[in-house]
């Protein structure tokens, strides 16, 4: 987030040029930035430790140009992202 927000800089160079694409597409809309505690980010810290080293991305099954998470992993997302979501909208 403190990348996106221009705060700190992005130093993994394989990283720089995704981070300069984020940013451009976040100029097309109007963006808030909020820090949400792992502890109710849950998916998303799933996610990451799921993510190989060798750069493989995965995505929903509706999205055909990713690899797609296993069932079992998918259904175990979906249930911390509901949590999560559920976090964000009661407080």
């Amino acid at each position: 987030m403190q990348q996106m927000k221009g705060i700190y800089r992005v130093q993994e160079a394989r990283l720089q040029k995704l981070h300069v694409q984020a940013r451009e597409l976040t100029a097309c809309f109007a963006c808030t930035w909020e820090h949400h505690p792992r502890e109710f980010n849950q998916a998303t810290d799933h996610l990451s430790k799921l993510a190989p080293d060798d750069g493989t991305s995965y995505a929903h099954p509706d999205d055909g140009w990713h690899d797609v998470l296993p069932a079992e992993e998918l259904l175990r997302v979906e249930e911390l992202l509901a949590a999560d979501v559920q976090h964000t909208t009661s407080t």
